[in-house]
């Protein structure tokens, strides 16, 4: 956790408002029996020959000749991220978060997402999530908690999403990038859950962050109890 000043009355209303959907909408997830899932590091696919086919300042992508774990021959394409991904739940002080609008061009159609984007090469995840909530929503966060790191298709593509929670948030001027058009909308909590359960929030990073946060919230971890434990 980062920050230096917090409002305690400030962020139990935020506790308030997570933990009620958390009760409402994730109280089912709270009875199920996770099996651990096997671990190995041996890795059973053998790459006999791998091809750069495209690369931009970005993202590279590979062809390679491989033996499957069955040992059959066959391709498989891979995309390397260059850098980092990051994602920001934003929440102000009555519990409402942030959400960012935007046409996404793969998927030829509009989504909402968290505000987020790409590191710089060499630069720190909450460096970078610091300016990409500070571009897009003209806010800045005084308190940030980095959550695990999200793999969000990870047959394809190694991409690495970092997610992080910011709250004490401060209003600042936005320099959103010249080719990007983007909306933002302020909503409770709940109903960002809401929107994840119907389909109308779908970019993975942003379903699992909202997710998480409320599995978390559930079980008393935000935001109160995180920021006194870490002093």
């Amino acid at each position: 956790m980062v920050g230096s000043t917090t409002d305690c009355h400030a962020e139990t209303v935020v506790e308030r408002q997570i933990s009620l959907i958390a009760v409402c909408h994730l109280s089912d997830l709270g009875s199920m029996t996770m099996k651990p899932i096997a671990e190995t590091e041996q890795n059973p696919w053998t790459v006999r020959r791998r091809k750069v086919v495209y690369c931009n300042p970005w993202i590279k992508v590979e062809h390679c000749d491989v033996l499957d774990p069955s040992g059959n021959e066959g391709i498989y394409g891979i995309v390397h991220y260059l850098n980092r991904t990051v994602v920001v739940l934003a929440i102000d002080d009555q519990g409402y978060i942030c959400l960012v609008g935007q046409y996404r061009l793969p998927h030829r159609g509009y989504a909402w997402e968290l505000p987020g984007g790409t590191t710089d090469p060499d630069e720190e995840p909450l460096t970078a999530a610091r300016r990409e909530l500070r571009e897009e929503t003209g806010f800045e966060a005084i308190a940030w908690l980095s959550l695990p790191a999200l793999h969000p298709s990870n047959g394809v593509t190694d991409e690495v999403v970092v997610p992080f929670i910011a709250w004490t948030l401060r209003k600042v001027a936005s320099v959103p990038e010249e080719a990007t058009t983007i909306r933002v909308e302020w909503l409770p909590f709940p109903e960002g859950v809401s929107r994840v359960q119907d389909g109308r929030i779908h970019d993975a990073a942003t379903v699992a962050t909202i997710l998480r946060a409320g599995l978390m919230a559930a079980k008393g971890e935000l935001p109160c109890v995180l920021v006194s434990s870490s002093g």
